[in-house]
C-alpha cells in the first residue's frame, strides 16, 4: 500500500467515487507521491500528488463518514485540485485528535 492507511483508503474510495473513476482512485491510493502530512491538534491533512487527479477544485464531503478511535470521534473531507488530493480529518467536537491517530485502530461508519 502507498501513503494512506487502510481506513483512509476506505474513506477515499467512498468520498471520491462520484468524482473519479475506479481506475484513477486505485492508482492514486497505490502510487501517489506524498506532498505533506500536517497535524493541527484538532485534525490532520494528508496531501498527495498524482498526474491523473483533476486540476480544477472539487470538494468531496458526501456521504458523511465518521471515524472513531477510543473515545475520539472525527469526520473527513477530501479536496481535489492542482493534481493533488488532500484528505482532511477533523474533530467533530473541536477537541484534540492525538498526533498518532493514523497509527491507531479506527472504526468507520458511513462508508459505502
Amino acid at each position: 500500500m502507498g501513503v494512506f492507511k487502510e481506513f483512509e483508503v476506505s474513506v477515499i474510495r467512498s468520498l471520491v467515487g462520484s468524482a473519479l473513476s475506479t481506475e484513477t482512485i486505485e492508482s492514486v491510493v497505490n502510487t501517489s507521491k506524498l506532498v505533506s502530512v500536517d497535524h493541527t491538534g484538532v485534525g490532520y491533512f494528508v496531501t498527495v500528488m498524482h498526474p491523473d487527479l483533476p486540476a480544477d477544485r472539487i470538494v468531496c464531503d458526501t456521504p458523511m463518514i465518521s471515524g472513531m478511535s477510543g473515545d475520539t470521534s472525527f469526520g473527513f473531507v477530501i479536496f481535489l485540485e492542482d493534481h493533488q488530493l488532500t484528505l482532511e480529518c477533523h474533530s467533530w467536537t473541536g477537541g484534540a485528535i492525538p498526533g498518532g491517530i493514523r497509527e491507531q485502530e479506527v472504526k468507520l461508519s458511513g462508508t459505502a
